[in-house]
């Protein structure tokens, strides 16, 4: 029995113990509010976590520990474009348009420009720099250089440049700005005149009748023919009279008859004679102040020995032939002044000449001198100026017999033509051949052997260039 009542005590012993079951926990038993943790032991504030605790401002990494902006990665020298792209549109032809290209270093450091060029991808000189800068230069970081690139279409085909800058750029060496462009014709434009001149023509010649000018009166007499014949074949209403250098003379025209006309029985004979003045006048040529007698009062005054000579509805020529230098008075400009006064209309006055020319010759009659004064009378009356050296005269005398006609051989335009363009009509008809555009009259100009006649009506229709240029 022993074993089993040892066996039953440590069963009952190592039971647990469950407490009463009839009787409920008396409220003396239940948990006091004391015995629950008291606000005394709950955490204190002072226990929690204090802002000394947290990481303060001074332990969060500092301006300072942040990577400064000095220890950033330098950029080094860049260069900038601007505008890198442009188009200047559809001009009209003969409008320009200008744009201005900055170049800058936007880096932050020295830049060294080395060089600039332009690219004209036309190859016409459209596009191009107005002036080129001076290079190599520096451009400090923020520095900058502008340059004007102009555009002049030169036809109506499009057009591409390409400003290069060279630098040290690291990233872009060559940089690059690029213009575009075109261009259209403008408006049609018609131009139309009417022919009315006069084949009169009154011609004084005014002959050097020094001691050096035998050989010379002979070969002008001789040579006259070919005057006359010109003259007759342009159906010239001519005069023709004589006059020498020598104001001892007093302005008198030579010869009997003294005018010369187609009605005149031998008119190449008679101006020979005419021509024939001698060699013993005056060695002071005074070729414009002769002729200034000549052509006023009391000369041409009726009863006068020049009476008749200068008609009011006639053209003036004035042949001036010397080897030696003119010699008058007053200056060249004031006789051309003084001369194209003579007539309504200064264009009536045409001045030519048989000199020695700016810088003198030689020729069969020996040296000439220079004649610039007679020169310049004949550049300034758009007359004719021939050397006195020359061989034959007969070119010269066919020229001065076209010369003497007094009809239009000069039409202004009313607008600059794109040169292409230009159409001219004779009475309706296109012509082709026989004139020219003159650009620094803006006018069209026949040759002289395609003048138009009286009467006749002349058109010139072409396309404008550059009136409706942008401002």
């Amino acid at each position: 029995m022993r074993p089993l009542l040892a066996l039953l005590f440590l069963m009952t012993a190592c039971a647990p113990d469950r407490g009463p079951t009839d009787d409920a926990l008396d409220d003396d038993d239940a948990v006091d509010d004391d015995d629950v943790a008291d606000d005394d032991d709950a955490v204190d504030d002072d226990d929690a976590v204090d802002d000394d605790d947290v990481a303060d401002d001074d332990d969060v990494a500092d301006d300072d520990d942040v990577a400064d902006d000095d220890d950033a990665t330098p950029m080094g020298p860049r260069i900038s474009l601007d505008p890198q792209a442009f188009d200047f549109g559809n001009l009209e032809l003969g409008c320009t348009a200008e744009l201005s290209v900055r170049i800058s270093n936007v880096g932050d450091a020295t830049l060294a420009l080395d060089s600039v060029s332009f690219e004209d991808l036309s190859g016409a000189g459209e596009l191009g720099l107005a002036e080129w800068p001076s290079t190599p230069l520096d451009l400090e970081p923020g520095d900058f250089l502008d340059l004007t690139v102009t555009y002049g279409p030169l036809d109506v085909q499009p057009d591409t440049g390409v400003l290069h800058a060279i630098s040290d750029d690291p990233i872009t060496s060559d940089a690059t700005a690029t213009q575009f462009g075109v261009a259209h014709l403008g408006a049609s434009q018609l131009d139309e005149f009417q022919q009315d001149g006069s084949n009169a023509s009154d011609i004084l010649f005014v002959v050097d009748s020094s001691c050096s000018m035998q050989e010379e009166q002979v070969q002008l007499g001789s040579d006259f023919g070919s005057f006359l014949v010109a003259a007759q074949a342009l159906d010239l209403d001519y005069q023709v009279g004589v006059v020498s250098m020598d104001v001892g003379d007093d302005g008198e025209l030579q010869g009997s008859p003294s005018i010369v006309t187609p009605n005149t029985v031998d008119p190449s004979s008679s101006f020979a004679a005419n021509v024939a003045l001698g060699v013993n006048g005056s060695g002071v040529e005074q070729g414009f102040a002769n002729a200034w007698l000549a052509l006023t009062s009391p000369r041409i005054d009726p009863g006068q020995p020049n009476e008749g000579f200068l008609r009011e509805d006639a053209a003036l020529r004035i042949v001036f032939v010397s080897d030696e230098t003119e010699q008058s008075p007053s200056s060249p400009g004031d006789y051309t002044s003084w001369f194209q006064g003579l007539k309504d209309d200064p264009a009536d006055v045409v001045m030519s000449d048989i000199s020695g020319g700016t810088g003198g010759c030689n020729g069969l009659g020996g040296p000439a001198d220079p004649g610039t004064g007679y020169v310049f009378a004949s550049t300034a009356t758009g007359g004719l100026s021939a050397s006195i050296c020359d061989s034959s005269w007969t070119a010269t005398l066919e020229l001065l017999a076209e010369l003497a006609q007094d009809f239009e051989d000069t039409f202004a335009l009313s607008a600059e033509p794109v040169l292409e363009t230009i159409e001219v009509r004779l009475n309706s008809v296109p012509v082709f051949v026989g004139w020219s555009y003159d650009s620094g009259l803006n006018a069209v100009v026949f040759d002289v052997d395609h003048v138009p006649e009286n009467g006749d009506s002349i058109e010139i229709e072409y396309t404008t260039l550059g009136v409706d240029c942008p401002p």
